[in-house]
C-alpha cells in the first residue's frame, strides 16, 4: 500500500501486525499507529505484572516492540522531513501547510521544487541554512516541537509528572511509549514540551550558547556547516582582494578562488548523573520537582564547561583547547595588571571586539576592583573595571564573573572572547533513565540524563594580519 494508511491488526497468537507499508505512511497515520501499539504493551503489561505471561506472548511482545521502533524512527524522519518543508514554506513567503504540516505542491513547483528536491533540501536546511537567530528550544526547532507526548499537566507539571514515573518506575502508558522512542543509548525519551524548557531555563544562566553559532541537527548525528578560512588575511580575505587593471589592459584579470573550510558537528552523546537515597525517593519530598529543577541547573553548568573546557575528544572542543586560541604573557606571576589586560585587548581580532566579553573568575575580583591607572604624573588614579547599570566593564567590555572557568593564576583566569566565532550542534531528543544496581551497597539509586551536542570554535588557527603584524583572534586568555 503506497495510500499512506496504516494499521495494526490481531494475529491469530493474540499480538498484532501491521497493515500498510510502515515507511510510506502519513504522520498522521504513524501518531495512530504508536498509540495502538503503546496501549497493547500496557495491557500486556497487567498480565506480565499477574505472572500469566506465555512463550506466545513473549514472543508477541518481540514482534510488537520491533514494529513500535519502526514506527518511532520513521515518524522521527516524517518530523525531520517536515521541520524541512515548514522552512522551505517559510522562504517562499509563508506557503500554506497542510494537515500533515506538508508546504503545499503550488507553492513547491513556483521555486521549482520537486519531490526530489524535498526529500535533499533543495534550499538547504530552509531556515535552518543559518545558526538560529533565536536560541531557545522552539526558534531552532519550531514551536510545533514542543510536544508533551501525552504528559499533560493536570495537578503536576509535564516534567514533575515524567520525572516522578521514572523515579516511581510506575506501570504508565506514557512511560512505555517513552520507553519505545528512546535512543539507542536506552532510557525513556523526554518530552519535547519538557527538554526544551530545561534547556531554555539553563539557556539564562549559561556563558557559551546565548552567544554562539546554535546550529539544529535535524537527523542523523552529523550537521556539516560551511565558513570562510579567515587564518591567513596576509594578502586579502578568505583568498579574495581587489586588484587594479589599466583601462585597456594588455592581459586577462587573474580569477580569484575563496578559501572555505567545513565544520563537521557531531551529535556526541554527553550525560548528567545523579545519585539520590532510596530514603528520598520513598518519602516523597517532593523529590520529582526537585529532579525536574537539577537537571535544568546540571544542563546549563556541563554544557558551559564543555565548550570551555572540552578537549575534543568524544566531546565538543572547548575554546581553551582550541588552535585558535591565543595565550598573552603574564607580567607577574599569581596577578593581572592593566598592561596584561590592555595586550590581551590588542590581540582581539577588531571585528570580532563588539561582539567580546571578558569571562573571569570569581577569585580575581579583588584585583580587578582595586586595579587602576594614573593620569599623568601624579594624577589622579583611574579604575581599569567600571560598573554601569549593575554591570562590570574593562576596556568598553562586558565582564562576566564565573565559577565555571580557572581561579587566579592560571590559565583561564580571565579571557576575552567573541562566543559568536563558536559553533554548536544540538539534537533535540534526550532521554532520562534510573538504575538501582550502581548505588545498591550504597543504598542508593542513580539517573542519568543523557543529550546528543557538539561544539567548536569555527576559526581554526589565529588571523594573520597584513604587514607581519602579530597574530589576532576571536579568543584571548592570560596564560599562567
Amino acid at each position: 500500500m503506497t495510500d499512506g494508511k496504516l494499521s495494526f491488526v490481531a494475529t491469530a497468537s493474540g499480538g498484532l501486525r501491521p497493515e500498510g507499508d510502515i515507511a510510506s505512511a502519513s504522520r498522521r497515520a504513524l501518531l495512530q499507529a504508536r498509540v495502538d501499539l503503546t496501549r497493547w504493551l500496557a495491557g500486556i503489561s497487567d498480565k506480565t505484572a499477574a505472572g500469566k505471561l506465555t512463550d506466545a506472548d513473549r514472543a508477541n511482545i518481540d514482534a510488537v516492540r520491533q514494529h513500535a521502533a519502526v514506527v518511532s524512527s520513521t515518524l522521527a524522519e516524517r518530523e525531520a522531513e517536515n521541520e524541512r518543508d515548514r522552512a522551505e514554506a517559510a522562504a517562499l513567503g509563508g506557503g500554506r501547510l497542510d494537515a500533515d504540516g506538508l508546504a503545499s505542491e503550488q507553492a513547491r513547483r513556483a521555486a521549482g521544487l520537486t519531490a526530489h528536491h524535498r526529500g535533499a533540501g533543495a534550499l538547504g536546511d530552509g531556515a535552518h541554512a543559518r545558526p538560529a537567530s533565536d536560541r531557545t528550544f522552539a526558534g531552532m526547532f519550531g514551536a510545533a516541537a514542543l510536544s508533551l507526548d501525552g504528559w499533560d499537566s493536570g495537578p503536576r507539571s509535564a516534567a514533575q509528572e515524567f520525572c516522578r514515573c521514572v523515579a516511581m518506575a510506575l506501570n504508565d502508558s506514557r512511560l512505555m511509549a517513552a520507553a519505545m522512542s528512546g535512543s539507542e543509548g536506552g532510557g525513556y525519551a523526554i518530552p519535547p514540551g519538557v527538554f526544551g524548557p530545561w534547556l531554555d531555563t539553563a539557556l539564562e544562566s549559561e556563558i557559551v550558547r546565548p552567544r554562539a553559532q546554535n546550529w539544529p541537527i535535524l537527523q542523523g548525528r552529523e550537521r556539516t556547516i560551511p565558513a570562510w578560512d579567515l587564518a591567513d588575511r596576509s594578502s586579502g580575505l578568505a583568498g579574495f582582494g581587489i586588484t587594479w587593471q589599466p583601462e585597456n589592459p594588455a592581459s586577462d584579470a587573474t580569477p580569484q578562488v575563496g578559501k572555505t573550510r567545513h565544520l563537521k558537528l557531531v551529535a556526541r552523546r554527553g550525560s548528567i548523573f545523579a545519585a539520590t537515597s532510596n530514603e528520598l525517593l520513598e518519602d516523597g519530598m517532593d523529590f520529582d520537582a526537585q529532579l525536574s529543577a537539577i537537571m535544568s541547573k546540571a544542563l546549563s553548568y556541563g554544557l558551559d564547561e564543555s565548550f570551555l573546557f572540552g578537549t575534543g575528544a568524544n566531546e565538543p572542543l572547548g575554546v581553551f583547547n582550541a588552535a585558535a586560541l591565543i595565550s598573552v604573557t603574564r607580567g607577574t606571576t599569581n596577578e593581572i595588571n592593566y598592561v596584561d589586560l590592555v595586550n590581551m585587548f590588542s590581540r582581539m581580532n577588531p571585528a570580532s571586539i563588539p561582539n567580546s566579553v571578558w569571562v573571569a573568575h570569581s577569585s580575581t575580583i579583588p584585583q580587578l576592583a582595586m586595579l587602576s591607572f594614573a593620569i599623568g604624573t601624579g594624577g589622579a588614579h583611574v579604575p581599569v573595571m567600571t560598573q554601569q547599570d549593575g554591570r562590570f566593564y574593562i576596556l568598553t567590555r562586558p565582564v562576566i564573573f564565573s565559577e565555571k572557568v580557572k581561579p587566579l593564576g592560571t590559565l583561564g583566569d580571565i579571557g576575552l572572547f567573541d562566543f559568536s566565532r563558536y559553533a554548536i550542534g544540538l539534537r533535540k531528543d534526550a532521554t532520562l533513565e534510573k538504575s538501582i544496581h550502581v548505588g545498591f551497597l550504597k543504598n542508593q539509586q542513580y539517573f542519568r540524563l543523557q543529550i546528543r551536542v557538539d561544539g567548536m570554535p569555527v576559526d581554526n588557527a589565529p588571523t594573520q594580519p597584513p604587514n607581519s603584524a602579530p597574530t589576532q583572534s576571536a579568543f584571548v586568555t592570560l596564560a599562567a
